[in-house]
């Protein structure tokens, strides 16, 4: 099966990991990280299977933008896995606020319709 994936949060870790299974596959997929740059590298079978695009999910109009693109480019999202985030470690009560708030507001980010 050619499904699209959608993977937020490709740039390292479990989602390039997923990028390049899904790659692996011959399947399509839409990678998006803060960073653009940060997603060079990763290995499509083809440069018509992937879809490199900046997104930060916590930015309402920024998604949106990337969903039409996917639109546009694939016609569909079969697979989504949200993956952004940041990861914050300590005793709670030791954790700056100003962190705390930008982890929560990418936890409870997203999109009523997307």
């Amino acid at each position: 099966m050619d499904r699209v994936w959608f993977i937020t949060g490709a740039s390292t870790g479990l989602g390039r990991e997923l990028a390049e299974a899904v790659f692996a596959r011959g399947e399509r997929a839409v990678v998006t990280a803060r960073n653009l740059d940060a997603l060079h590298g990763l290995n499509p079978a083809g440069p018509d299977r992937i879809l490199p695009a900046e997104l930060d999910v916590r930015d309402a109009d920024q998604a949106h933008e990337v969903v039409n693109a996917v639109k546009d480019e694939f016609g569909r999202i079969d697979v989504l896995v949200n993956n952004a985030g940041f990861g914050l470690f300590g005793p709670l009560e030791e954790l700056d606020d100003d962190d705390l708030r930008r982890d929560f507001e990418v936890v409870g980010a997203g999109g009523e319709d997307l």
